[in-house]
């Protein structure tokens, strides 16, 4: 079928989602429609399939997690230590407002530093999104690490 050829050419991402059943052919085809209608820049796959055709937001960014090979914390089965609170207090505490405000609207929290690779580990519910990334750079570490982390725990 054409428009299954085109599928392929289009998105190997939304290939994989299809391989590992969290969606199915005919709802990447949808998303990739939406996608090829728009002009200007395009959103990503992930966005479209949650914000337009009312997908789990988790298990689609979970999932695209897996595939670009992000970490993943499940802060429902990490006990959040008194220790743990105030250091995510400080890291934010140490930014002007407007950087923690613009952090804390895009879900970006502060999680444990490997002092050995002087690297921040810092959970978002979008990985892949490259304005994350950048955005936790400003929480000043020399490297930052970004997993993923259920929305509704980040909250």
């Amino acid at each position: 079928m054409i428009v299954k050829d085109e599928i392929r050419k289009i998105t190997r991402t939304g290939e994989l989602l299809v391989q590992r059943g969290v969606i199915d052919e005919e709802l990447l085809e949808k998303a990739i429609l939406i996608q090829s209608a728009e002009s200007g820049q395009r959103r990503k796959l992930g966005e479209i399939l949650v914000e337009d055709l009312n997908c789990d937001h988790h298990e689609i960014y979970r999932e695209l997690a897996h595939i670009f090979a992000f970490s993943e914390v499940d802060l429902e089965k990490e006990e959040l230590t008194e220790k743990r609170i105030q250091f995510i207090k400080n890291i934010y505490e140490a930014l002007d407002k407007q950087d923690r405000d613009e952090l804390l609207a895009a879900n970006i929290l502060p999680y444990q530093i490997d002092s050995h690779r002087d690297t921040l580990l810092v959970l978002t519910d979008d990985p892949t999104d490259r304005d994350r990334a950048q955005s936790a750079k400003k929480f000043r570490f020399r490297h930052v690490e970004l997993a993923y982390a259920c929305r509704e725990s980040l909250r």
